[in-house]
């Protein structure tokens, strides 16, 4: 994850979390940078829940999650989204395909013939998706990682906190600051790409997950509403 990166996700949380304890919602966390801990924990009803936090600088395009992946071994993530819709059994496999088809230069892991780039090289042209099929599969995909973190709502908070929008994280539609968080779906979503970010080390290859965002159907909310 790069730095840049790092930095905008902080700040989007303490956004986010503003807003939250103006509507005297107690925080109980907030993630360090670059942790792995739930981006924000807080209490309401007297249950604690999560959300996962993401920056945003127009709500044109985000990245949902990113992977490193390691040669000879599977990741499951990024592998169905290859077995599904490009035929080839693993990411590794069709990787070596396009290798041998378009060149070592094209696409590769780190320390592979050809490749220079610390986080390996993947080709945008090669993984993007956006037929109805390709955007139902990768909801499926982003939904579960939700499951797998325990995340209760998806927040994508502009840069600067100007503005919001807040969806549930699975198919219920939950009541929160006096709006509803509907489900984030298929339908919010243009199209979704894999790209490569950060850095790694000889053998892996460090891809994330990004989705173009639906600016007709993603619905901000202007935050300085939603502040006391």
């Amino acid at each position: 994850m790069s730095k840049g990166r790092i930095e905008r996700g902080a700040a989007a949380q303490q956004d986010f979390a503003a807003i939250l304890e103006n509507y005297d919602i107690p925080i109980v966390s907030i993630a360090v940078k670059a942790s792995k801990l739930p981006d924000i924990v807080f209490k309401m009803n007297n249950k604690l829940q999560q959300a996962e936090v993401k920056s945003t600088s127009d709500f044109t395009s985000i990245t949902v999650f990113d992977k490193t992946i390691s040669r000879g071994k599977e990741n499951p993530d990024v592998d169905v989204i290859i077995k599904q819709l490009k035929g080839y059994d693993s990411f590794e496999k069709y990787v070596d395909h396009l290798r041998k088809t378009k060149g070592d230069r094209y696409i590769g892991f780190v320390g592979d013939t050809g490749i220079d780039n610390p986080s390996g090289k993947v080709p945008k042209a090669e993984f993007e998706f956006s037929s109805p099929t390709e955007r139902n599969l990768f909801i499926q995909l982003i939904r579960q990682h939700w499951a797998d973190s325990n995340d209760d709502y998806f927040a994508i908070v502009q840069k600067g906190g100007v503005k919001f929008s807040l969806f549930s994280t699975n198919i219920r539609v939950k009541r929160i600051m006096g709006m509803n968080a509907i489900p984030f779906d298929a339908t919010h979503i243009k199209e979704a790409f894999l790209d490569t970010t950060g850095s790694t080390s000889t053998g892996k290859l460090r891809v994330a997950l990004k989705v173009v965002l639906n600016t007709g159907t993603v619905k901000t909310k202007i935050t300085s509403k939603f502040l006391k």
